[in-house]
């Protein structure tokens, strides 16, 4: 496991912006780089553009071999493409809300894009559009939208189960699904960090409403470490790591004075020094022991994500269980959804679920 956690540094390297350049040519060029782990790494971090764009800021892309460097190349060119259709759609987004006057706010990798924070347009893989609207207003909101291209599609959890945003909205019309927020985190609260906060908080940049910088730069933390599970795998997600990277490069200061102080933030932070120097002013302490225990060790990594990934199911299947015995509608939806929830079942059991590194 020495070749992951080195890979992991190596990636870490890219993507800072406290690394040694001169450093990082050499192990590239002169270094026993596993390529093909590299690729598979990044490719299930979603930053194959954003190592693209990382090497040539830094003026080293011929330190890689010359085909990885075309296949990046063409992957970059692709995903800039589709965050240039991304802004487009949001600008209709952003049109239709303020038409009806409703208070709203872009959230995570849009809010960055439409803020500005990447040089490349096809820096950042962008998956959903996430809108954090005003509660007394997200219903109407929803049905404007459903109205708008975006058809509702809908699982026997949206019927039965409250979560942090409405159904997923898809549409053949733009390219992003919607996920429109009533809240940030499914089960959590955070003083600081409530929906109030920060839409009365946002900021103003080409038309676009984002979070602040503080927010922007605290909710992509505990996104990652609630809704994503991160504070129970003892994992990293590099996308999460660099939208970090970006806003402590530009707001460091700002961020360390009013960094939350919550154990989530507290843990993600200890667990980023290990690999960024770009963390060492946001905490005082330094304890690196759980996460290099288990990634330096194979078996304890396998046993460590299919048991947290255990509980995490059974906790969600006894939910479940009290759904059915208490709720006869659920009894019948679930016996007519029957077949997908057995498959469903079935990558539980094979733990299929689990986090990116």
């Amino acid at each position: 496991m020495a070749k992951l956690l080195n890979t992991y540094q190596l990636i870490a390297n890219i993507l800072s912006f406290k690394s040694n350049t001169l450093e990082l040519k050499n192990e590239l060029e002169n270094g026993d780089v596993d390529y093909d782990l590299l690729v598979k790494i990044t490719s299930e971090h979603l930053i194959l553009p954003t190592i693209y764009c990382r090497l040539k800021e830094k003026n080293i892309l011929k330190s890689i071999p010359k085909d990885l460097e075309i296949y990046l190349e063409q992957i970059t060119e692709i995903n800039r493409n589709r965050n240039r259709s991304i802004i487009h759609q949001a600008k209709s987004i952003s049109q239709l809300l303020d038409k009806h006057h409703i208070k709203y706010t872009f959230l995570k990798g849009t809010a960055l894009l439409l803020g500005g924070h990447y040089k490349d347009l096809g820096e950042r893989m962008i998956g959903d559009i996430d809108i954090l609207i005003e509660k007394d207003t997200i219903d109407y909101s929803y049905e404007l939208f459903k109205k708008e291209y975006y058809p509702i599609k809908m699982t026997l959890g949206d019927y039965f189960f409250e979560s942090k945003h409405l159904p997923r909205l898809k549409t053949d019309h733009y390219i992003c699904a919607l996920e429109l927020h009533k809240k940030l985190f499914n089960n959590s609260d955070f003083d600081g960090l409530s929906n109030r906060s920060i839409i009365k908080n946002r900021i103003t940049i080409q038309s676009y409403y984002i979070p602040n910088k503080t927010h922007l730069f605290e909710h992509n933390i505990l996104n990652h470490q609630i809704n994503d599970k991160g504070y129970f795998y003892n994992g990293l997600n590099f996308r999460t790591s660099y939208d970090a990277l970006l806003l402590i490069a530009k707001h460091e200061n700002d961020i360390i004075k009013g960094k939350l102080k919550t154990r989530e933030t507290e843990e993600y932070i200890l667990r980023q020094k290990y690999l960024f120097k770009d963390f060492s002013n946001l905490s005082y302490k330094n304890s690196k022991k759980l996460f290099t225990h288990i990634h330096s060790n194979n078996l304890l990594r396998v046993v460590w994500i299919k048991t947290v990934t255990a509980y995490l199911h059974l906790m969600n299947i006894l939910k479940r269980l009290i759904k059915l015995i208490s709720n006869s509608n659920y009894r019948k939806a679930i016996w007519k959804d029957r077949q997908r929830i057995k498959a469903l079942l079935f990558q539980i059991v094979k733990f299929e679920h689990r986090p990116r590194a």
